[in-house]
């Protein structure tokens, strides 16, 4: 729908308070030409009003049918199907931005394979939020959508600001020594407790490990690495990340990292495994790279140890490069083009 020159939207969810970057996106959107018009997804309400042209736009659709029941998330699967049609039929525009290509937290493989293939062959559009994301999807459901965009995630600038409340002095490590930050929550496919591990197992004399977020609950302690439990608000994320050389990311499967875009907004080089997200991401010597179940996590801090320098012009273009705005313009060309078209 376009009034007065705006595109008009509809977002699911509209905001989640623990994850900023709902609100960065939608933001943006609206700084792009956008107009935010909230609208229940309900049945009843997408066939009672007409859509002209109005965009639904879905962030993780399985949260629509989630349930502990197959049998209910059948039901609320079904129902979301019936909906999505009459959306359609109605005048609706449906949009998935694909976080992810399959949940981090899988209860039914078939079912969620069949939902995704259902909305890649009826929705209008598919935003990929990473490079890696079309490709992957399609390996995965082996369906290609009707038309997709690629709208890389932005960093989170304006919200992660440092109080210079934690800092290396507060935390007792010394300034000559090397940092590396892992923001911790347990889920396997993070890899935070090899990680931990590893970094136990092969520490350097002059490398710190500080390891905020979710602990296990028998962590031992270590004189090279600080634990920080709890939650910890932006600022003090901020603060972390400030005080650090490196930001750790080992996970073990990915479509699309926020917690990337964290370091892109300090400019801070990484320490990934060797995924197709990290690497398709990461300008020359930003990034090290390392393969789950060998040594190569070791040589890694060893050369950081040695004095391994990341390429900080580098680090300044991805900030560059990965915004919402530039999210958003990629957005809007693709949605223009879609209205023009009328298919």
């Amino acid at each position: 729908m376009i009034d007065n020159g705006k595109i008009k939207f509809s977002a699911y969810p509209p905001n989640i308070k623990e994850n900023p970057a709902i609100e960065l996106f939608h933001n943006s959107l609206i700084e792009c030409g956008f107009e935010h018009c909230q609208l229940n997804f309900s049945l009843f309400t997408i066939c009672t009003r007409r859509g002209k042209g109005l965009l639904l736009i879905l962030h993780w659709p399985s949260f629509f049918w989630y349930s502990p029941s197959l049998f209910i998330s059948c039901l609320k699967l079904f129902k979301f199907i019936l909906i999505c049609l009459a959306a359609k039929v109605n005048g609706y525009r449906l949009i998935w931005c694909a976080h992810n290509s399959m949940p981090h937290k899988l209860f039914n493989y078939k079912l969620e394979l069949f939902a995704r293939k259902f909305i890649l062959r009826y929705f209008d559009l598919i935003i990929n939020l990473a490079k890696n994301a079309s490709l992957e999807r399609l390996q995965i459901t082996g369906v290609k959508p009707v038309r997709e965009v690629l709208a890389i995630h932005g960093h989170y600038e304006e919200r992660y600001i440092p109080a210079n409340v934690i800092t290396r002095e507060t935390l007792g490590i010394p300034t000559d020594s090397i940092v590396i930050l892992l923001h911790s929550n347990l889920k396997d496919y993070k890899g935070d407790i090899d990680f931990i591990d590893d970094f136990r197992e092969n520490v350097t004399q002059k490398l710190f490990l500080v390891v905020t977020g979710e602990i296990r609950k028998q962590e031992l302690s270590h004189r090279k690495i600080i634990f920080l439990p709890g939650y910890k608000s932006e600022e003090e994320m901020a603060d972390l990340i400030t005080l650090s050389d490196y930001f750790a990311l080992p996970y073990k499967r990915i479509t699309t990292s926020g917690a990337y875009m964290l370091a892109v907004t300090f400019k801070k080089p990484m320490i990934t495994t060797d995924l197709p997200f990290f690497r398709e991401h990461s300008l020359k010597d930003t990034a090290l790279f390392y393969r789950i179940g060998d040594d190569s996590l070791r040589h890694i801090f060893e050369k950081i140890e040695k004095g391994w320098v990341p390429n900080n012009e580098n680090l300044h273009e991805m900030k560059n490069l990965y915004t919402w705005s530039n999210a958003a313009g990629k957005i809007k060309e693709a949605v223009v083009k879609m209205i023009k078209t009328g298919n």
